[in-house]
C-alpha cells in the first residue's frame, strides 16, 4: 500500500482523478484487459462498478468485493446468478428483500429450493410471511423446516394442510397469535 501511496503522489492531478473514480478505474481496467488492483478500492466504493468488476475483470468471485455486494439485493442476486452461477446462502436473506428478486432467484436455481427455503426460514422464521400465499408444496416445506410454529405465520393456510393441525387452527382463532 505505501508504493500506492508513493504512486498516487508522484502521479498528476488528472491521473488522480482517472484512478480514484470507479467508473474511469473499471473502464482503464477493461481497456486493458486485466486486475488494475491499485485503484480496486476506489471500485469498491460503487456497487454496480464493482459487480461488473467481477463480471468482466475478474471473470469470477471476488472475494474483497463480497461484502460490499451483499448490502444490497440487486446487485447479491446479480452475483449469485452470472458470477457464482448457483446458490449463494449468505446472500438468500439480503435477496429476500425484495420479493420479486427472490422468486426470480429461486426460479434460477430451482434444484436448490429446499436448501434455500431452509436457509431464509433458520435465518429468521418470520421470513416465512414471503410464502404465506404460495402453494401447497411451499407452505409443507416451510413446516417440515420450521416446524409447527411456522403455521401461525401463514395467513393463507391450504384447506389441506389445516386439517391436519386443528390444535394450531384454534391457537389462531383464539387471537392470542395476530
Amino acid at each position: 500500500m505505501t508504493n500506492f501511496k508513493q504512486y498516487l503522489t508522484e502521479m498528476t492531478s488528472y491521473e488522480k482523478k482517472v484512478y480514484q473514480d470507479p467508473k474511469k478505474a473499471y473502464q482503464y481496467a477493461l481497456q486493458q484487459g486485466k486486475r488494475f488492483q491499485e485503484a480496486e478500492p476506489y471500485i469498491l466504493q460503487d456497487l454496480e462498478w464493482t459487480y461488473s468488476y467481477a463480471r468482466n475483470i475478474i471473470k469470477g468471485r471476488w472475494p474483497e468485493a463480497e461484502p460490499h455486494i451483499l448490502k444490497d439485493p440487486y446487485q447479491s442476486y446479480r452475483y449469485a446468478k452470472f458470477i457464482i452461477g448457483g446458490r449463494w446462502p449468505e446472500a438468500e436473506p439480503i435477496i429476500l428483500k425484495d420479493l420479486d428478486l427472490f422468486k426470480s432467484y429461486i426460479f434460477n436455481i430451482s434444484k436448490h429450493k429446499q436448501d434455500v427455503y431452509r436457509n431464509v426460514i433458520e435465518h429468521d422464521p418470520e421470513n416465512i410471511k414471503h410464502f404465506e400465499d404460495s402453494d401447497k408444496e411451499n407452505q409443507e416445506l416451510a413446516i417440515k423446516l420450521g416446524g409447527k410454529r411456522i403455521l401461525l405465520l401463514i395467513k393463507n393456510l391450504d384447506p389441506e394442510i389445516r386439517s391436519r393441525y386443528p390444535e394450531i387452527v384454534n391457537l389462531k382463532r383464539s387471537g392470542l397469535f395476530k
